[in-house]
């Protein structure tokens, strides 16, 4: 399946208007006085680290919404609110979901400020895409977003490959 938002859209997650505007307004004054983008970043990721409970038995809705209203989530609840947090102060965040060794699988985020950084905010660490020693134990398989798109073909990661995922025109015959 291809992606359907650009890097700074939410990806496959659903919130309504009506709890995304919730959502911002907490953010916008949670980093109302921040300097930069990085400044934000760090309010928001700490905000997230240190009031959200990590559920570990039970059902838990890990929307946005219910995660920031309950305060409760797994991995993919921390990675979606980052996400829409994220979103409403104008900063790309891209929702991954893969395996955390040797635990099993795992949601985090990548974010782009200035470069890139891995982010995952389920156990309060994030590190420089570059540092990749730092991260080893995180194996991506999918990225919410498309990683390419041309006037010919839209390209995503998904189960640990790069797929062309749609052609948009191509001649008669194809061949990839």
């Amino acid at each position: 399946k291809c992606g359907t938002q650009a890097i700074k859209g939410l990806g496959s997650i659903v919130i309504k208007d009506d709890e995304y505007k919730e959502i911002k307004e907490f953010t916008d004054e949670l980093v109302k006085d921040a300097k930069s983008d990085k400044d934000k970043y760090d309010r928001i990721f700490g905000w997230i680290a240190n009031n959200i409970q990590y559920k570990q038995q039970g059902y838990v809705d890990n929307n946005p919404y219910p995660v920031f209203k309950d305060r409760w989530a797994i991995c993919q609840g921390y990675a979606n609110l980052l996400t829409v947090m994220l979103h409403s102060q104008d900063i790309a965040a891209v929702n991954t979901n893969g395996l955390m060794n040797p635990i099993g699988g795992h949601a985090w985020n990548y974010v782009y400020l200035d470069q890139w950084y891995v982010s995952d905010p389920t156990n309060k660490r994030d590190f420089l895409m570059n540092d990749f020693n730092k991260y080893t134990d995180l194996v991506p398989l999918f990225l919410d977003m498309n990683l390419f798109e041309d006037d010919n073909f839209a390209y995503n990661y998904s189960e640990g490959h790069l797929n062309l995922c749609q052609v948009k025109k191509s001649e008669k015959q194809l061949t990839v």
